[in-house]
């Protein structure tokens, strides 16, 4: 069975009407990735499984 070895844990924020910004707690100096609400939709991530209204 495999197992991951660590766990990350990854933020997500709205930066803008149409603008969210994906960060990863494992790289805190690496700039977050940046998506638009139908970048997201098509991903499958939903802001409210963090929390976040959209």
């Amino acid at each position: 069975m495999w197992r991951p070895l660590h766990r990350r844990v990854r933020d997500l924020a709205r930066i803008g009407d149409d603008a969210w910004a994906l960060g990863d707690s494992k790289r805190p100096d690496a700039q977050p990735l940046r998506f638009t609400t139908e970048e997201l939709d098509a991903a499958g991530i939903d802001p409210a499984r963090f929390g976040l209204n959209v």
